[in-house]
């Protein structure tokens, strides 16, 4: 895996959550930030077609490299941040995303 994934998605995730903090209150800065989320959404959905490989799901994880464990862990908390924050602005694609994301991290956790 090249290393850089796992630092973009920590900058993201990083970025989201220190940009919700600063929209609280301000409606308009909070569309801006649902609106950017759900663009994000629409680039992971796209990036996972050629990358699912790095995803955590069905894959034991004392095989797996910290820069994989990272960018899941990334992945995991920009997801949560959707979910918690644009719910209403996902559509059936993100839903998936995230669904089966999910459901393939419970696996890896029996």
């Amino acid at each position: 895996m090249h290393p850089g994934f796992a630092r973009v998605f920590a900058v993201i995730d990083g970025s989201l959550y220190q940009w919700f903090k600063q929209t609280e209150g301000i409606e308009e800065a909070l569309l801006e930030y649902q609106l950017t989320l759900t663009e994000i959404l629409d680039e992971l959905v796209e990036w996972n077609k050629t990358h699912d490989n790095l995803l955590l799901i069905n894959s034991p994880l004392h095989d797996v490299s910290m820069s994989v464990l990272s960018l899941n862990l990334s992945l995991i908390r920009i997801l949560e941040m959707a979910v918690l924050h644009c719910c209403d602005k996902m559509n059936s694609k993100h839903w998936d995303f995230v669904l089966c994301s999910l459901a393939g991290w419970l696996q890896v956790m029996k």
